[in-house]
């Protein structure tokens, strides 16, 4: 357990894991022999990506040089699916791939857990937390700084995330249907 909830130690169990993964589809994904592309795809999506995405609510406290190692992670996934050299671009990549980012894909998860927690009891502590109503049930944990910890799922070019659009469409609609 990592005690200063930083996600060190949970980060680098998910980089071990997927680089023993990503071995594996470099050794099946020989350039001139081995599966197509959208095999190899599919072998990234349902196998090697789902490592990364574990506990990805959590992972966005992670900090981003921590983040970027993932990011790493996937751009080789990708370059060895679609055969790229180490130089290609992240972005032309993963557009080329329909694969997007690890950080679009945590804000998704993240929306979705909101959503289905959003659908529990009102006094349930998951729910109130997420309301910001006071709950008995919330811990308060200690940071090295002695600071809240950030969920920091947004990302810099977009000023309204789906996640704040979602949470905002929440409250509004709570409004008029909780009384």
């Amino acid at each position: 357990m990592d005690s200063e909830l930083n996600m060190s130690h949970h980060i680098s169990n998910i980089v071990s894991r997927f680089s023993k993964r990503l071995q594996f589809l470099k050794y099946i994904a020989g350039l001139s022999w081995g599966p197509d592309v959208m095999t190899l795809r599919m072998l990234y999506t349902h196998w090697i990506r789902p490592v990364a995405e574990y506990g990805a609510i959590f992972v966005a406290m992670a900090s981003p040089a921590q983040l970027d190692l993932l990011d790493k992670l996937q751009t080789s996934c990708i370059g060895a699916i679609l055969g790229c050299t180490t130089r290609a671009s992240r972005t032309a990549m993963e557009v080329h791939s329909h694969i997007p980012p690890l950080g679009l894909r945590r804000l998704k998860l993240a929306a979705r857990f909101i959503a289905h927690a959003l659908r529990f009891p009102i006094n349930h502590p998951t729910r109130m937390t997420i309301q910001g109503a006071p709950s008995p049930y919330i811990l308060t944990p200690k940071t090295t700084h002695n600071k809240p910890l950030n969920l920091n799922l947004s990302l810099p070019y977009n000023p309204s995330s789906p996640l704040e659009i979602l949470l905002s469409s929440y409250q509004t609609l709570a409004l008029h249907t909780d009384e």
